[in-house]
């Protein structure tokens, strides 16, 4: 049964130690998100600016936006050294993220209330559509010196970091598919893991589910098509573990996900397979082929884990007004997520089991566990 509690979200976090999820109690520093006041507001805002250009802000109030950050960043830097970094960073990207918020009202009024007093956040909206933008769903991303770093309490990042429907359903699959990973550690060491459109592979580093031991002894898998992601790995890695991607011991492959399931040599060696994140990029023939490849790449025990994004007011919010452009198709409703994947697995000839965010009364995402064998009832597998 889905949570009914105003605020969105049960006090129970994923796992107990996630330091993002227990502040979601300091209502004092994060008052709940809301659905006007914090999605619907600047949707609107966005439409009307696009059907009035006279609604569109003025150059003299984005040259306000910029006034504002660097003196937010004055006040908040540490040092000259540090400061220049930050308003090197900011000048960077200002002419494209600002040819943005001069078209699209609904940005400009969303950096008004929230995005000019904060160093990580203007940054951010260039970070936008890559994997790296998703680590601000653990309270850490780049800021605008573009040092990798724990985001500021109480700045919008953070607040979004701990709120943002779409970060908390991430951090819920990525735990799921973290627990997944560790079952083959645990039960079947000789079979590889992969994971497909791997991104910056949050669910082998963060919930404290893996040491860096426990990785190395795997035989992980791992393919993404955008050459920006090994850079980022090295980084990610470096803070999570203090070491360098390439001394993990994970075999990265930068191609396309349809290599890796051709690839013969996995047929039946393989225990697990990631499709984090990845379905909803995906038509439905597509997807379809994709389940038949990776059913021949299984073990008979083996299982897929993916998901499916459901269309809600926050990703509406983030689509329109915050410019998150990508080529992904969420589902209208939780119930037609649910009825198109029983249907694929059941074409696939797979066994499908899945979750809807308990905690969530406008769930933005359902993930699911394909397998043989495996019934219907969703349930971890350790």
């Amino acid at each position: 049964m889905l949570s009914v509690k105003k605020d969105h979200y049960a006090h129970v976090p994923i796992y107990r130690g996630e330091k993002t999820e227990e502040e979601l109690a300091d209502y004092h520093t994060y008052p709940p998100m809301t659905v006007w006041g914090d999605s619907l507001k600047y949707v609107f805002a966005t439409g009307m600016s696009k059907v009035l250009p006279m609604m569109r802000p003025s150059q003299e109030q984005v040259d306000e936006i910029y006034r504002r950050l660097v003196d937010y960043a004055k006040v908040h830097c540490a040092n000259d050294v540090e400061l220049e970094d930050d308003l090197k960073g900011i000048r960077e990207v200002w002419v494209k993220v600002a040819t943005g918020i001069k078209a699209n009202r609904g940005l400009y009024d969303y950096m008004d209330d929230y995005g000019a007093e904060s160093r990580s956040f203007f940054r951010f909206l260039d970070l936008v559509p890559h994997a790296i933008a998703l680590e601000s769903a653990f309270g850490v991303n780049y800021d605008n010196a573009g040092n990798y770093h724990e985001l500021a309490p109480g700045c919008i990042s953070r607040k979004c970091a701990v709120s943002e429907p779409i970060f908390v359903d991430l951090r819920r699959r990525g735990h799921h598919s973290g627990l997944l990973a560790h079952w083959v550690y645990n039960y079947h060491p000789e079979d590889y893991l992969v994971t497909l459109g791997c991104g910056l592979m949050l669910e082998l580093r963060k919930f404290g589910v893996f040491t860096l031991e426990q990785i190395r002894k795997m035989h992980i898998i791992a393919c993404d098509a955008d050459p920006d992601v090994r850079k980022h790995l090295d980084v990610v890695f470096r803070h999570d573990f203090g070491v360098p991607f390439e001394a993990t011991g994970i075999e990265f492959r930068q191609c396309n996900i349809e290599e890796v399931l051709h690839d013969e040599r996995l047929y039946d060696r393989v225990a697990a397979i990631l499709l984090d994140g990845v379905a909803s990029y995906l038509d439905e023939s597509t997807l379809l082929n994709y389940l038949l490849r990776m059913k021949r790449m299984l073990r008979p025990y083996g299982r897929i884990a993916c998901d499916l994004q459901v269309m809600e007011c926050s990703l509406i919010r983030c689509a329109t007004a915050l410019l998150w452009k990508s080529d992904m198709h969420p589902e209208l409703t939780v119930n037609w997520a649910v009825k198109k994947m029983l249907d694929l697995s059941r074409r696939a000839g797979l066994d499908c089991q899945y979750e809807i965010d308990p905690r969530n009364p406008r769930p933005v995402g359902v993930y699911y566990y394909l397998g043989n064998g495996i019934g219907s009832e969703f349930s971890l597998p350790l």
